[in-house]
């Protein structure tokens, strides 16, 4: 289902997200939700942005919203299909995710992260410690709905046409999301497009 964003997209992005919090990197840490449609390629802007910042010795932290769905990936899917109305926030523990965001701001962990083993179907945890990040990004479709990020980040690099959808269920599933993500977009500090 549609096309991966282009490098430039990235470039562009990682660069406008910087230019962002830049002010804030000087004093304070600071979080960041990067969100967006079907594979509008939070990840590898979150990956882009940590290897730009690192060159300049600023510590980020990434952390994936997969990692704090409900449900394995497999069984998610099967809700999706039975459950229509399951898609959408209730999929992810987004107040975990905001505990564990206010935490690490605030410097007062360490907290134990939920990490999904997507090829065994189950969760793990792993430990994060008590740390100054300079910058924590959290990417994901519904992170534009947490409350603890200093700034959320709409990037919007594809339009509706690049997804195409011939399987009625994962199309509904797709509509449902897309009504989601516009809901939280009015939330966003800035959207990032496409040229």
């Amino acid at each position: 289902m549609g096309n991966s964003p282009s490098a430039s997209f990235i470039e562009k992005a990682a660069g406008a997200v910087i230019a962002l919090v830049r002010p804030r990197l000087e004093q304070d840490s600071t979080a960041i939700a990067l969100f967006g449609d079907y594979n509008c390629g939070a990840k590898a802007v979150s990956e882009r942005i940590a290897e730009l910042l690192d060159k300049e010795d600023f510590t980020v932290l990434l952390i994936s919203e997969d990692d704090y769905f409900r449900l394995t990936p497999a069984a998610n899917l099967q809700k999706r299909i039975e459950e229509p109305d399951w898609v959408g926030v209730g999929e992810v523990r987004l107040e975990l995710l905001d505990s564990h965001i206010g935490k690490l701001l605030g410097e007062k962990g360490p907290i134990e992260k939920p990490v999904i083993i997507a090829a065994e179907e189950r969760f793990d945890t792993e430990q994060i410690a008590a740390f100054h990040y300079d910058l924590i990004l959290v990417y994901g479709a519904y992170t534009g709905f947490l409350s603890k990020v200093n700034h959320r980040v709409f990037l919007n690099p594809a339009s509706p046409d690049d997804l195409p959808m011939d399987n009625p269920i994962f199309s509904a599933i797709y509509q449902r999301e897309k009504e989601c993500i516009n809901e939280e977009k009015k939330a966003a500090d800035l959207e990032i497009g496409q040229d």
